[in-house]
């Protein structure tokens, strides 16, 4: 929240889990001064940047299952886990999100404040997926795999089926699509 003191100008984030809640409140008399004081200006363009880099989305490359490629950002951190797909109203065609453990274990995904429907397919050690599960929007609990796992790659619901890709689907990297 932006709020101004006299002759100062306080930003508060909402801090949810380590990363920025992106909902930003003005107050109404802020509104009111907004053509007659400079600082408050130069204190919206910085805000304004702040907002730039807290919405950045993950790194991206392009995965291979079944001869179709996909582009997926990646999180590969905790805090990359817990912003995930947050906040998106829509994905893409033919996008998604691959979540990259630091090594094989129990991990569950969440969705909380995720709007979409999506589904989650746990990948073993060989980037095989050996679980598919529906994720509910906005669902407040974990869903974890029944083994443990290296990745997660959520898509919107439906892809893995339209697309035929079943347990025991290979996911490659685009650049490695030609490799056994």
């Amino acid at each position: 929240m932006l709020t101004r003191q006299p002759g100062k100008f306080v930003i508060f984030w909402n801090l949810d889990s380590l990363h920025f809640d992106q909902s930003i409140y003005i107050m109404t008399d802020l509104v009111e001064n907004l053509l007659m004081d400079h600082a408050y200006l130069r204190s919206l363009g910085l805000l304004a940047l702040c907002l730039a880099a807290c919405e950045s989305r993950q790194p991206q490359m392009e995965l291979s299952i079944n001869q179709h490629t996909l582009t997926v950002e990646i999180a590969d951190s905790a805090e990359g886990y817990i912003q995930g797909l947050r906040h998106r109203s829509s994905l893409p065609e033919n996008h998604g999100l691959w979540l990259i453990l630091k090594g094989s274990s129990a991990f569950c995904v969440g969705m909380r404040d995720t709007p979409l429907p999506l589904t989650a397919a746990f990948m073993d050690d060989n980037n095989v997926i050996v679980e598919l599960v529906d994720l509910q929007p906005n669902d407040t609990e974990p869903t974890c795999a029944h083994e443990a796992v290296h990745s997660v790659l959520e898509m919107s619901r439906g892809w893995f089926t339209q697309h035929q890709v079943v347990i025991g689907a290979r996911v490659r990297r685009s650049s490695a699509a030609n490799q056994p």
